[in-house]
Formats: C-alpha cells, structure tokens, sequence
C-alpha cells in the first residue's frame, strides 16, 4: 500500500493534478483500498475485473465438490439421440 501511496503522490507532485487510477483484478482491490483510505488523492477511479465485495449470499455457501457418477445418478435417464444404423444386407 505505501508502494500506491508514493507512486501517485510522485504522480501527483509530477502533474500538478490529482492522478487516476486503474486497477485490474488484485491491483482494484489495492487501488480501492488507496482510494477509501486517501479519497483526496484521487480524482478517479476505474476498477476492471474485480469485485468491491463478496455477495452474503455467495460467503455463506459451502465449497462444491465433484460428486461420482454413483452417487448422483441423473435425474432422467439417458436417451440416444439417432436409433443405431442398420447395416445394409
């Protein structure tokens, strides 16, 4: 985070004008977490890939793991689509 802190306070000094920042998949959750904490610092901000937070719904469901064939049969049976061919005679 200070890395972020010197990088557009350097910007800053460089331009005379507040920078913005883009940040893709991990770098949005750092760039969000500069722009909450120093929200003067930056004009703007573009987050690309990420999320600003985990839904409830989503942090309570449980880990999926694959099931074996046995154990979770399909709930229709399995149909052929075309009848076999008949050979010719």
């Amino acid at each position: 985070m200070a890395a972020v802190h010197d990088a557009v306070v350097e910007a800053r000094e460089a331009t005379g004008r507040r920078p913005l920042l883009l940040g893709r998949s991990l770098g949005g959750h750092v760039s969000l977490a500069h722009t909450a904490r120093h929200p003067d610092d930056v004009a703007a901000l573009v987050l690309h890939g990420c999320t600003a937070a985990r839904p409830a719904r989503t942090a309570r469901c449980p880990r999926r793991t694959p099931a074996s064939p046995s154990s979770n049969p399909p709930s229709t049976p399995a149909t052929p689509r075309t009848p076999p061919a008949t050979p010719p005679t």
